[in-house]
């Protein structure tokens, strides 16, 4: 089993979940909560160093949710556009919402959410000063602590959203006295709230009823900012209410539900929603997205790039298919020429033994016989090679059918930059094959235009063998 250690930095605490996969099913086997003076590296490094050596040791990596109020979070329409365009644009939407002066200074991240008809895209974005994450980086270097990914504690409860559901969701969580309200567009976060609960966390019928007075003011709020309210809430791991007081607490909502459902050992605390929502997203196999790594968004393919791609395929396959059949026309004509160069080289040796006689009957039957081969065969292999120099330039050759007392026929395709260039150089290959010795032509050319493919031309030349 592939272990992921997941490192929770929120105000007044740091927790450590770990867990992976086991028997298709994410498994929390470890959470361990301490509390934290301040995010300075100092204390940061104290108080994960021994968790560094207890803990960290056997995990195959190690990521870390951080929750600041100096985090930055947006979601922005834009037009079709390629992926790098739209990596600019959400550096330069952080570093407006974060009023840094240079993007060395931020820390930023990129999500698609969505596509619109009109090939229109939703992008969402993440953002931090790196001043802020630069003195917990050199705490978990000081413990020797490899950090793969780096994500917002706002991102990471936006993960716990149900997927493929239409309607609008707002997540919210509980930890060291205050509530987090995040509403949610897919699975990227729009907008925070924060609010204080203070003893009420540990008592749920409290909180309960702490939660009911402040989700219709969270709720006004939003309309006020100019956001659309969410039709249903998530709430956290640790919310721990009955289902009796989901009404209570559902108020103008459509439906209030439950965080689905992760498998924990026992002996520890719940683990928050942000961090099984990413331990569920790891052991899934998707790769999350990094505020280390920069903007790097992954767009998937369009439905007219596939129609294209399998317009491509089957192009190939055709032309697979052609080479094919002119591979096998190849070879029987080769075989054709190697028993050509058989019979003639008998009827060689035939004549030399007639020449050996002296007798003007058997020279004259040496020379019917002369007479009749070179009537009956053709120059084959002569017809080959001319032909086959006579194509120079963009001439294809397709095919090229041949036989004793039958017409001889070539056929292949002409391309040029123009089409006055493709017709110059057909003409030029057709007087060519024309002008052969041993050949006149028919009058029975045709020549034709490729479909769908400009300034190509197909031809079947028409000639027959010259008899005097």
């Amino acid at each position: 089993m592939q272990t992921h250690a997941i490192i929770e930095l929120d105000e007044g605490s740091l927790a450590v979940t770990i867990g992976g996969r086991v028997a298709g099913a994410t498994t929390v086997t470890h959470c361990h909560r301490v509390p934290l003076a301040d995010l300075g590296r100092e204390t940061v490094a104290a108080t994960l160093q021994p968790i560094a050596l207890d803990l960290l040791q056997s995990v195959d990596s190690v990521h870390v949710i951080l929750g600041d109020r100096r985090m930055q979070h947006f979601v922005s329409p834009l037009p079709s556009m390629a992926a790098r365009e739209i990596d600019e644009f959400v550096l330069r939407e952080a570093l407006r919402l974060t009023n840094m002066p240079g993007s060395g200074e931020i820390l930023v991240a990129s999500r698609l959410v969505r596509r619109l008809k009109g090939a229109k895209l939703i992008v969402g974005g993440v953002a931090l000063p790196r001043s802020v994450w630069e003195p917990l980086r050199l705490a978990f270097a000081a413990c020797n602590v490899a950090v793969a990914t780096l994500q917002s504690t706002e991102s990471c409860l936006a993960l716990g959203v149900p997927p493929g559901d239409e309607d609008r969701y707002a997540v919210i969580e509980c930890s060291g006295g205050r509530a987090r309200f995040v509403l949610c567009d897919g699975k990227s976060p729009v907008q925070v709230r924060r609010f204080m609960v203070g003893s009420a966390e540990s008592n749920p019928e409290a909180l309960a009823a702490q939660l009911a007075m402040e989700l219709p003011r969270t709720l006004e709020w939003l309309q006020e900012t100019g956001h659309q309210p969410p039709s249903a809430l998530v709430l956290g791991n640790r919310i721990s209410v009955d289902e009796g007081t989901l009404d209570l607490i559902r108020g103008d909502l459509a439906r209030v539900v439950l965080p689905s459902s992760t498998d924990c050992g026992r002996g520890f605390e719940a683990p928050s929603l942000a961090s099984t929502a990413l331990l569920h997203e790891l052991c899934q196999g998707a790769e999350p997205v990094s505020m280390l790594t920069g903007p790097r968004l992954r767009l998937p393919p369009s439905p007219w790039r596939m129609l294209w791609l399998a317009a491509a395929v089957a192009v190939g396959g055709l032309v697979t298919w052609q080479g094919l059949r002119d591979l096998e026309a190849g070879r029987l004509v080769a075989r054709e020429l190697v028993e050509t160069s058989a019979e003639r080289e008998g009827l060689r040796h035939q004549l030399v033994g007639l020449a050996g006689e002296d007798s003007d009957v058997l020279q004259d039957q040496t020379a019917q016989r002369l007479a009749q081969a070179l009537g009956r065969r053709r120059p084959v292999s002569r017809l080959l090679a001319e032909v086959s120099e006579a194509a120079r330039g963009d001439v294809t050759l397709d095919a090229l059918q041949f036989a004793s007392t039958e017409r001889v026929v070539v056929s292949g395709v002409v391309s040029g930059p123009s089409r006055a260039a493709a017709l110059a150089l057909l003409a030029e290959f057709a007087e060519r094959v024309h002008g052969l010795p041993y050949l006149e032509s028919t009058g029975q050319d045709d020549i034709g235009e490729v479909p769908e493919m400009p300034n190509h031309f197909r031809f079947r030349l028409s000639v027959s063998w010259r008899s005097s």
